[in-house]
């Protein structure tokens, strides 16, 4: 038997209407224009495919509307399950990052293993209070916005109940009888919010120890474009700006060739150095400095040049 999408549009119907999404078979087929026997293999059908569920009253089944077609999946077995279920169950079970169904009431329908690790058997729960440990869930706008229609998807970050740093991608998921349902990835970046606020406190330093300097400071890539200075570079050079000067070619201001071709065959297995040459700066102007440069590397590569020259 096939089951057509009007067949399966008119039994979730039928379901719906009946109240509270659970119907037996003799309430379905006053509604359903299909003789009993035909209903009950579609009932069966819908059910194998994800679309509904049953419960077994005394020697009847009660059915009802399946609002987690993930759950349904993941509690088949294997031998039960479709290529695409296999392979669904295979990325869900084994994906980096957690996955939550919710409902418009925001409790949760189905969660991934990724969640069930961090915050227990959370199913059944109310998402807001489970993962942020809110008492409401109007902080979470941007998932009322996709059950309110506004949008089918959204992105935004905030801080789950233990504190750690969530990037969460929500998207809305239609169920088989048309209710909205949303679908939220969660991707716990805690650490690389952490490594990044360091590198930034490190820089900032690194800057305010470059201006203190009254050597002239500049740092290339291993390209010899510049990608940091301290201010006398700026002022000795003629850049009011540092954005005009970053990006520039350190070569731009070297003015003899032998001392450029060197630069230039620089590698890892080069040595630190010192050499005199002429500057030349933003307006043309030359003038004489030793400059020294110290080769930023590890083990594999080189990564930039630092130069360090006196001022004229």
């Amino acid at each position: 038997m096939q089951l057509t999408k009007e067949i399966r549009t008119q039994i979730t119907k039928a379901i719906t209407e009946i109240g509270e999404s659970v119907a037996t078979i003799k309430e379905i087929e006053k509604k359903v224009p299909l003789e009993r026997h035909a209903l009950s293999k579609y009932l069966h059908i819908m059910e194998r495919m994800g679309y509904l569920e049953y419960r077994s009253v005394g020697k009847a089944k009660v059915w009802f509307i399946n609002k987690a077609p993930l759950k349904t999946i993941f509690k088949a077995l294997p031998e039960n399950m479709t290529f695409s279920e296999q392979l669904l169950f295979d990325l869900i079970s084994d994906i980096p990052v957690g996955i939550i169904l919710i409902d418009k009431n925001f409790k949760i329908l189905f969660i991934n293993n990724k969640i069930e690790r961090k915050y227990g058997d959370i199913e059944e729960k109310l998402l807001y209070k489970s993962i942020f440990d809110y008492n409401n869930p109007l902080k979470l706008k941007k998932v009322i916005d996709i059950f309110d229609k506004k949008t089918i998807k959204s992105y935004f970050e905030t801080k789950d109940r233990y504190g750690n740093i969530l990037k969460i991608r929500a998207s809305r998921f239609i169920n088989p009888n048309e209710e909205v349902s949303v679908v939220l990835i969660l991707d716990d970046i805690t650490s690389s919010k952490k490594t990044r606020e360091r590198l930034r406190l490190v820089q900032q330093f690194f800057s305010v120890t470059l201006d203190r300097m009254k050597e002239v400071v500049i740092l290339t890539d291993n390209n010899q474009n510049i990608i940091e200075a301290n201010t006398r570079a700026l002022q000795l050079l003629g850049y009011a700006k540092k954005a005009d000067f970053l990006g520039k070619n350190i070569m731009e201001f070297i003015d003899e060739e032998k001392h450029k071709e060197k630069i230039k065959n620089l590698d890892r297995s080069s040595k630190d150095f010192v050499f005199k040459c002429r500057i030349k700066t933003k307006k043309g102007n030359l003038f004489s400095s030793e400059i020294s440069c110290s080769l930023v590397k590890n083990n594999k590569s080189l990564h930039g040049i630092l130069f360090v020259f006196s001022a004229k």
